[in-house]
């Protein structure tokens, strides 16, 4: 027993170039060990990056997911985190995710539809999405099934004719863990979307099931959120957000994964419910400003009569009735079944008035806002009443920003996300690792003394020798703790740097609006936008607003031409109000970065 205590408390040389080390474990404990790789330094991983471009960004983060695990599988304390950490970067070889959420009978459903452009998420007037259900590209032969992933039981598939056992309150729902439906849709093959159940719902278990979504449960998969509310924001969607944030993204960040449409306006009681949306976006933009990236009004049922309704009869008829007289217009839309009856002197008989009704999936609200559209933009053809119709829907709107906003930075999302799973077990390795140093320089101090006491009095040599290797387990454990931490903070530290400063490229773009009281924005909040990487972060994207012919000048005329930008930064940041120079201030120290990339 002695004999292995020895063995235990002096470690095992390295051999073979130091590749492996056993670790003694705290004296205090029982005497085990823990045979680790040796780390390799990460002195020098970081040298001359480039803070400029997300690529860089990229090659950062694979150093840190290759590393990480390593550096804390290195100490007994920090070893406990890997499988926590080795969990969060699993997550980045996984499809990216943009789940649809929001309270129950906002149209989720039907958003998702018109969004992919096609009929997929089950629609109706009560509650149907009763399970979380998975939309994802496949080929056209595999389309006519769906496939449940039970809670507990395998999997299955069914044709997709027998969907209707799983909407609302069913058994079969209850026993589904989620479902997973498959279509041949180009926009689909940029992202998986889910379709959630209805927050504040009725059926038993949904408001478990979306909050699991969005925390522990699921709360992994998604990446982005498309959160869909009325045109009135409750207290509710604002919390629910919160949920996804703190589970998103790492805090203090930019709500660079959120996205807010204002779905059904068409219903709100106004002569023209499109321009009162807009006023009511622009209070929700403001009361969500802290939660979601954007606003924006999208109406799925008109962007999907505008996408899909056949220009005859459709669009013609509906053409046809707007171009009525105003006293006949407002008989024929006093409710839905005057619409379908005779009314003197229409021109557009019954007949064609019931087959579009009938032929045509729309909601009642939708289709009034259509004919009534065509006096207020004084509409002159069928064609046009389509392509209005289209652009007021802002379902290409809706398209355009996920593009721009999650699609094209889909692979930067995903790593914000895992870091934002794998930095707080950092931050606890650091802290732990810290308190370790502390009580270990104590009990270093104590056996230091207690082994010029044992020479002072002649104690034994067993417990001389007892007291000596204690010693020299806490020295080794000491310097072994001093270089997982030193190697963390090394690891964590730039990945952090670079993350702020590209968080903030973020958080201006969406802050250049701030810019336009002053009468000199307009042309630089384009300027702005392109050095914070709006439409590319490589240097030459960055800067080509900024600077012309920024290819043909040499390396001095390039550094002259950036200081004349700053000098022209600088003369504006003496004339905004505080949260525009934040703006410039940002703008200054971007193009710092460059000046000092070019001096290298």
């Amino acid at each position: 027993m002695r004999n292995e205590k020895n063995i235990a408390h002096k470690g095992i040389k390295d051999t073979k170039e130091n590749e492996f080390y056993l670790y003694p474990l705290c004296p205090l404990c029982p005497a085990t060990s823990l045979i680790v790789q040796k780390r390799q330094s990460t002195h020098n991983f970081y040298d001359n990056r480039n803070f400029m471009n997300t690529e860089s960004f990229h090659s950062l983060f694979g150093v840190y997911a290759e590393l990480l695990p390593r550096i804390l599988g290195g100490h007994y304390l920090t070893q406990k985190l890997v499988p926590r950490v080795q969990q969060g970067l699993i997550l980045n070889e996984s499809p990216f995710t943009v789940a649809v959420v929001g309270q129950m009978r906002v149209g989720k459903s039907s958003l998702l539809n018109a969004l992919v452009g096609a009929d997929l998420a089950v629609t109706g007037v009560n509650e149907t999405t009763a399970t979380v259900n998975w939309f994802k590209y496949a080929a056209e032969e595999n389309c006519d099934k769906f496939r449940v992933i039970w809670k507990n039981r395998p999997e299955e598939e069914f044709p997709r004719s027998e969907i209707h056992k799983w909407i609302g309150n069913s058994t079969l729902a209850a026993e589904t863990q989620q479902l997973e439906f498959f279509a041949n849709a180009p926009f689909l093959k940029n992202a998986y979307i889910v379709d959630t159940p209805g927050t504040r719902a009725v059926i038993e278990s949904h408001e478990e099931t979306i909050q699991d979504f969005i925390t522990r449960l699921h709360g992994d998969k998604a990446d982005a959120v498309i959160y869909v509310l009325m045109p009135i924001a409750r207290q509710t969607d604002s919390e629910l957000l919160k949920l996804f944030e703190q589970n998103s993204r790492i805090p203090g960040a930019a709500p660079y994964n959120s996205l807010a449409v204002i779905h059904k306006w068409e219903t709100i009681e106004a002569n023209d419910p499109h321009r009162e949306v807009l006023s009511k976006v622009e209070i929700i933009r403001q009361n969500l400003k802290d939660q979601i990236a954007d606003a924006i009004p999208v109406s799925a049922p008109l962007g999907w009569a505008a996408e899909h309704f056949c220009l005859e009869p459709f669009w013609n008829t509906s053409f046809e009735l707007g171009c009525q007289p105003e006293s006949i217009i407002s008989k024929l839309l006093l409710t839905d079944k005057y619409f379908e009856s005779e009314i003197k002197d229409c021109s557009v008989s019954v007949e064609r008035r019931n087959l579009i009704r009938q032929n045509y999936r729309l909601p009642w609200a939708s289709l009034k806002f259509i004919i009534n559209r065509v006096a207020l933009d004084k509409i002159k053809s069928p064609e046009q009443l389509q392509e209005t119709i289209l652009n007021i829907s802002g379902i290409k709107q809706l398209r355009e920003i996920l593009n721009k906003r999650f699609f094209s930075r889909s692979k930067m999302i995903r790593q914000f996300s895992v870091l934002s799973k794998t930095l707080p077990a950092c931050n606890e390795a650091a802290v732990a690792l810290r308190n370790h140093k502390i009580t270990y320089n104590k009990l270093q101090e104590d056996a230091e003394e207690a082994a010029a006491e044992s020479t002072k009095q002649n104690l034994p040599q067993s417990i001389t020798n007892y007291i000596q290797e204690t010693k020299n387990i806490v020295q080794n454990d000491l310097k072994n703790a001093n270089n997982t931490l030193n190697e963390l903070d090394q690891l964590v530290q730039p990945i952090k740097d670079i993350f702020n400063t590209m968080n903030n490229d973020t958080k201006f773009i969406d802050q250049l609006d701030n810019l336009d009281q002053y009468s000199w924005s307009k042309e630089w909040k384009i300027k702005l936008a392109y050095l914070f990487g709006q439409s590319g972060t490589e240097l030459n994207e960055r800067i080509s607003l900024l600077v012309t012919d920024w290819d043909s000048l040499d390396k001095e005329n390039r550094i002259i031409s950036i200081e004349n930008a700053l000098t022209e930064i600088n003369k504006y940041r003496r004339e905004v109000n505080k949260e525009s120079q934040k703006i410039l201030t940002h703008a200054h120290e971007r193009l710092e970065q460059i000046i000092n990339q070019l001096e290298e």
